[in-house]
């Protein structure tokens, strides 16, 4: 049997989404646009909640889209649960953006071992196509590996 990854994606991140009160109210226009195989394609709409004072994009939510991306990016080997952050990091580039501007972000599961994952994110301005920031994630994911919603690899398509 087969399952479409890009649609087991989204549901990771429509469960992510539905039971964060965090996530739900920052990350409502939040959307996957593809996913193979340890990669993933999101986009964020960006509005005023996303600002700082300045009315660029937030260096705090820049880096909670490295924790996402880092995290569906696991999701494409079939975890449904994709374990928890051990370390995130996040390099600034430049400003993200602005409100009615759009944000691409581009994770990348570099390894996923036994225990730890270790993921590579990059968030791009779609508009100007300039590089915002750029980070890693490292998440323990021993426990996620053994959630009865996973699907095994080699099934998804």
């Amino acid at each position: 049997m087969s399952i479409n990854r890009v649609e087991f994606v989204k549901s990771v991140w429509e469960e992510c989404r539905l039971t964060s009160g965090f996530d739900q109210t920052l990350f409502k226009e939040l959307y996957v646009v593809s996913a193979s195989d340890s990669h993933v394609v999101l986009r964020l709409p960006i509005q005023f909640i996303h600002s700082n004072r300045l009315q660029s994009v937030h260096g705090g939510l820049l880096s909670s889209l490295v924790d996402i991306g880092g995290s569906l990016s696991i999701s494409t080997k079939g975890l449904f649960k994709t374990g928890v952050s051990v370390e995130i990091q996040t390099s600034f580039m430049n400003p993200g953006g602005v409100v009615g501007e759009t944000l691409e972000i581009r994770g990348t599961l570099n390894k996923l071992g036994g225990t730890l994952a270790f993921t590579s994110v990059e968030i791009w301005n779609v508009e100007n196509g300039v590089l915002a920031a750029r980070g890693s994630h490292t998440k323990h994911v021993k426990a996620a590996r053994d959630s009865s919603m996973n699907v095994p690899a080699d099934q998804l398509v």
